[in-house]
C-alpha cells in the first residue's frame, strides 16, 4: 500500500481505515480474478491436448471417405463440410 503512503498523513484516522480496508477488499477480488483466469488457461489447455487428436483422427476419416465415395452421390456429402489445415 505505498500508493496510499502520502493520504497516511492526510486522511483522518476512520477514512483512512477504510480507505485501506477498501483497497484490501479490491487487491482480494483482483486476485480471485487471476486465480479464475489461470483455471481457464488451464482449462483451454485441456481442451487444445484433446482437440489436437481428435482434429487429426477426422481430417484422416474424411481422407479415407473422400476416396471411399469418390464418384457416389455421398461424395457430395463430404462436400459440405468445411475443410480446415
Amino acid at each position: 500500500m505505498a500508493a496510499f503512503s502520502f493520504l497516511e498523513q492526510a486522511l483522518p484516522g476512520i477514512a483512512m481505515a477504510d480507505l485501506t480496508a477498501d483497497g484490501a477488499d479490491l487487491q482480494t477480488k483482483l486476485d480471485d480474478l487471476l486465480a479464475k483466469q489461470q483455471e481457464i488457461n488451464d482449462m483451454l489447455h485441456g481442451i487444445d491436448d484433446v482437440a489436437g487428436p481428435l482434429h487429426e483422427m477426422n481430417k484422416k476419416a474424411l481422407s479415407t471417405l473422400d476416396g471411399l465415395w469418390e464418384g457416389s452421390e455421398k461424395h457430395q456429402l463430404l462436400d459440405q463440410i468445411p475443410r480446415v489445415p
